[in-house]
């Protein structure tokens, strides 16, 4: 079966992913303010501006695109663009639930520290249909 996974299924309504964007936004202009409050040796210019809303842009489409992709889950592995979970294989399962990345399970081929130094990991979120089937399934994977 396979799942196309959306920022909504990981609890990020509209309004909230409205939220979190004005935010990030507010940061990185006031990044560029604040200096220039500081001290009037350093004044901000529009370069700095437009500098500070490309690298706004640019992490709006990344967390956007990190948090929108597919899942193909089987009787026998559950892949996600290059990764990979084979039955018998997992060596780190977790239950996690993240303020900037919702509620979610994390499945891994790989052991902790590879985990959470280079990542690696397939995110099942809490959101989609049969999420307690697929999460009974993957429970009786583990070694």
């Amino acid at each position: 079966m396979t799942y196309e996974i959306t920022p909504e299924h990981f609890g990020f309504t509209i309004l909230r992913q409205v939220l979190f964007a004005a935010g990030l936004l507010t940061c990185f202009t006031l990044g560029v303010f604040i200096p220039s409050w500081i001290s009037s040796s350093y004044p901000w210019s529009w370069r700095d501006v437009y500098t500070a809303i490309l690298t706004w842009f640019f992490f709006e489409i990344w967390w956007y695109c990190l948090h929108s992709y597919s899942i193909d889950v089987d009787e026998n592995s559950i892949r996600s663009g290059g990764r990979v979970v084979r039955k018998g294989h997992i060596r780190y399962l977790r239950e996690s639930n993240n303020l900037f990345r919702g509620r979610r399970l994390v499945i891994s081929e790989r052991g902790p520290v590879w985990v959470h130094l280079l990542g690696g990991v397939i995110e099942i979120p809490k959101g989609i249909p049969e999420y307690e089937k697929i999460r009974a399934e993957v429970l009786t994977w583990r070694q």
